[in-house]
């Protein structure tokens, strides 16, 4: 069975009143390597994602995107107003002391890093919130199997087609081959009648023939033909 290097898988499970989303994707790549996106509350668990990959994929680049979305009705955004003082503070000191000028609004506060937090991502990041992440996860990883086999069946039948096609070309080479000497060898004495045309001068067959063979030579093919041909039967490949 052949799989497709690149691949997509999605998934999506609600545990309690968290709604857990997984999106996997996959690159080719000669190694493994996992890169994983976590919302805060599940930042401890990039082992643990990452060892889930690594007993479903071999190799290639995986990427897992996390979110987690809270259906309790208390979910809302919040601002970190301790942040926000401590971000105010030191601008304005850095302001005072470099000499610069610039208004600072509540708005350039918001977008700094880490002063908007969700709910969500406030609460704790403890074991009860794996078993809803893994069950995505694995789902997601299911999807993403199913989508490479079937990308891989395409890829394998379009090589199959490919090999058919290549096959058929070395055949025709094939039976052409032997052919190309003697085409030589009478393109040859044309040459060479045309060249002594009106002269006394002769060639004999020992020199004709021994040009022809050393010509023979230098294009045998059958190795590269042997080397380059097609198997027969369909493409196949261990997964």
């Amino acid at each position: 069975m052949l799989l497709s290097m690149t691949g997509f898988g999605a998934a999506t499970h609600q545990a309690g009143d968290a709604l857990f989303t997984v999106e996997v994707r996959t690159v080719n790549n000669r190694f493994l390597k996992v890169i994983s996106r976590l919302p805060e509350s599940c930042v401890s668990f990039d082992g643990q994602v990452e060892r889930a990959v690594r007993d479903r994929i071999g190799r290639g680049t995986v990427n897992v995107f996390v979110r987690i979305h809270s259906s309790s009705t208390g979910s809302r955004s919040l601002a970190d107003e301790g942040l926000i003082a401590d971000y105010a503070e030191q601008f304005r000191g850095m302001a005072e002391r470099l000499g610069l000028s610039g208004e600072l609004t509540l708005d350039t506060l918001l977008s700094l890093p880490g002063v908007i937090r969700d709910d969500n991502s406030r609460a704790a990041g403890g074991d009860e919130l794996w078993p809803g992440l893994e069950a995505a996860l694995q789902e997601a990883l299911e999807q993403l199997k199913t989508f490479r086999i079937q990308e891989g069946a395409t890829i394998e039948t379009d090589l199959g087609h490919q090999c058919e096609v290549v096959g058929t070309e070395l055949e025709a080479v094939r039976l052409r081959s032997p052919k190309v000497a003697e085409a030589y060898r009478e393109k040859l004495l044309e040459r060479v009648s045309t060249a002594l045309a009106g002269t006394v001068a002769k060639v004999s067959d020992a020199d004709v023939i021994r040009e022809v063979s050393l010509f023979a030579d230098r294009c045998d093919i059958n190795e590269e033909l042997s080397r380059k041909g097609c198997p027969p039967g369909p493409v196949s490949t261990d997964s």
